[in-house]
């Protein structure tokens, strides 16, 4: 009894005892964790918000405007690919070149709007992770490598090896469902003639039930874009937050001078830029191919911020993102072998994993100066309607 009581809360003992270790390398390494917070604040406004918020705006007004619906159409080849109504096409498209979290985040608003539900929800948020061109073209490719050839092919092995899990999850979906009509309709318990299932999908549900979405294109489109703005914003600050806490962990660790293969395996678990900067020394694309596709976990609890109201499968998320990385890998041999590239290996040995301020910190400074105003406004908001109910 004694046993089984200490084996349910082991979970919670070892994260005391983590704490408990991060709460000492608090007092005793301020310094490193004062400067890896300050690294995580760098990459989080040099790299993070430029490349993420405006997709993240643009992802969310597509969705509450309606316009999704309006370009259905031509994007409802991209989302028949991967089993999912016409409706998510152009929201899918964007999950794959806007950043890591934009996948998740789209999905739980689409999800919210009832496009889509639990099952597809929590698909797209699996196979829906990939980093923006501009941080593996131009941060990784260029900034690490040196080589603007080499991030184009890490991209199109990352976004190709996302593709492939889509296809797969949809087709693996398809049977699922069709054995679950079949056998319900074996048992008597559904009509096909009454019921009028959209077999096309294979879900069990009627064609006459309308989505939630229905009804929302008199709504206007000026609310739609101040909500997705602010909602956007909003979605930043935990992303930002994991971001910083694990480049402060991550100074903590290398400041005890670790064994350079632990650096190395910690900082490709951790945090995808610091484990891109580490696999970049070696020159290994397909390493840095299948670092890029396991995303580390920064980029995992990100993923958990923006899909809060979607039940997920831990052991199956993570099941997909080591599914990411070797087929990452595989397709970055293929296509290393195809079109052969030389890169700087040893250029990013003395060059530091943040990049120096320059001209790129303009928009990031406007961006976080615009979403604090966003934030302090929808504050005051709540404010006063809290004033107002007194």
């Amino acid at each position: 009894m004694i046993s089984a009581s200490i084996k349910a809360k082991a979970p919670l003992y070892i994260a005391a005892a983590a704490v408990i270790s991060f709460g000492i390398c608090l007092f005793t390494q301020g310094a490193s964790a004062q400067s890896g917070a300050y690294d995580g604040l760098i990459i989080c406004g040099q790299i993070i918000i430029p490349s993420l918020f405006p997709f993240m705006v643009l992802s969310s007004f597509i969705t509450r405007s309606g316009i999704s619906s309006v370009l259905g159409k031509i994007f409802s080849p991209f989302a028949k690919l991967f089993h999912m109504p016409s409706e998510a096409g152009l929201p899918l498209f964007l999950s794959f070149i806007a950043g890591y979290p934009v996948g998740a985040s789209t999905a739980s608003r689409l999800h919210s709007d009832g496009v889509l539900d639990k099952d597809d929800a929590f698909r797209m948020m699996c196979f829906a992770v990939c980093g923006g061109p501009a941080f593996i073209i131009k941060a990784v490719g260029q900034g690490m490598l040196g080589s603007t050839k080499a991030g184009v092919l890490l991209l199109a092995a990352h976004i190709s090896a996302a593709v492939i899990l889509g296809i797969v999850s949809a087709i693996i979906n398809w049977i699922k469902s069709k054995q679950k009509i079949n056998k319900l309709y074996a048992a008597g318990q559904i009509n096909l003639q009454y019921d009028r299932l959209d077999m096309k999908r294979g879900n069990i549900k009627t064609i006459s039930k309308k989505s939630k979405t229905e009804g929302k294109e008199g709504k206007s489109v000026a609310d739609a874009f101040v909500k997705s703005v602010h909602d956007s914003c909003m979605s930043m600050f935990p992303i930002c937050g994991c971001v910083i806490i694990f480049s402060c962990i991550l100074s903590i660790i290398t400041s005890f001078n670790p064994p350079e293969w632990l650096k190395t395996s910690l900082g490709c678990v951790l945090e995808v830029t610091t484990g891109c900067f580490s696999a970049a020394k070696g020159g290994n694309l397909a390493f840095i191919a299948a670092v890029l596709g396991f995303g580390g976990l920064s980029v995992c609890c990100q993923i958990f911020s923006a899909a809060s109201n979607i039940k997920i499968n831990y052991l199956k998320f993570f099941a997909y993102r080591l599914m990411h990385a070797f087929l990452s890998a595989a397709i970055m041999l293929v296509l290393q072998a195809l079109f052969p590239t030389s890169i700087a290996v040893f250029g990013t040995t003395d060059t530091a994993v943040t990049v120096m301020p320059s001209s790129a910190s303009l928009p990031a400074s406007a961006a976080l100066i615009f979403m604090s105003i966003i934030f302090l406004c929808s504050t005051s908001k709540g404010r006063l309607v809290l004033r107002t109910k007194k």
